[in-house]
């Protein structure tokens, strides 16, 4: 009873003082609750929360650098790819290969080339692009070849290093030189190369012409 009233007297007096001691509950390491208070006690900048936010933003830095480093990384390797690529010269020849994967550029010129080998006694050859070629399905090319020997090597979307190349590569095998020549390219061109390598790469084409058969009349036609 004496041991209650001295622990209550006690009690007031802490109380009133405003000293509580620390609980003496001692853990494995002796030291009690002790280290949980001062965790308690530590700065924001110390605490999980903010240890979390931290880690948070170098997360999302770290993967922001390497997004932004891939890319720099593949605009220098399209502008290196774009840099050689070597833009195609209007008075150079030229395969046609882009955007003919189904091959009927080739084909077409091998049929060409053919009919140039076999072809005997001819009035005049066209060579051309699309406008050429079309003039297969009009009116004026039925009235033609009735009064005329007459072959059509017109290949829609050809620019003139593509005509060059034809010539160079069968197209212009007859056995007999022809009567004219009739030569209308460049159309596809515009819009990519300057008009003085355009009007260049034509007249290659008629110097071409000119080389191999001297005595053919040749037309060099344009458009306006």
């Amino acid at each position: 009873r004496n041991g209650g009233t001295i622990w209550m007297k006690a009690l007031t007096s802490w109380g009133a003082s405003g000293n509580w001691p620390a609980p003496n509950r001692k853990g494995r390491s002796g030291k009690g609750s002790s280290s949980k208070e001062s965790l308690k006690r530590l700065p924001f900048w110390l605490s999980r929360r903010a240890m979390w936010v931290l880690y948070s933003m170098i997360a999302t830095f770290v993967i922001a650098q390497i997004i932004v480093n891939v890319f720099v990384a593949s605009s220098k390797k399209s502008s290196t790819t774009a840099g050689n690529k070597v833009k195609d010269s209007p008075d150079k020849p030229v395969e046609r290969i882009r955007g003919q994967e189904d091959k009927r550029w080739i084909s077409l010129h091998n049929e060409y080339a053919q009919e140039s080998r076999n072809a005997h006694s001819i009035d005049v050859v066209f060579f051309g692009d699309s406008i050429t070629q079309h003039m297969l399905n009009s009116q004026a090319w039925e009235e033609i070849t009735k009064m005329h020997k007459v072959l059509n090597f017109g290949v829609g979307g050809d620019r003139t290093q593509h005509l060059l190349w034809r010539m160079d590569n069968g197209e212009l095998e007859f056995k007999q030189a022809p009567k004219a020549v009739v030569i209308m390219i460049g159309t596809n061109n515009l819009g990519v190369d300057r008009p003085a390598e355009i009007a260049e790469g034509a007249f290659k084409a008629v110097d071409r012409v000119r080389q191999k058969y001297p005595t053919t009349i040749i037309l060099l036609v344009g458009e306006q």
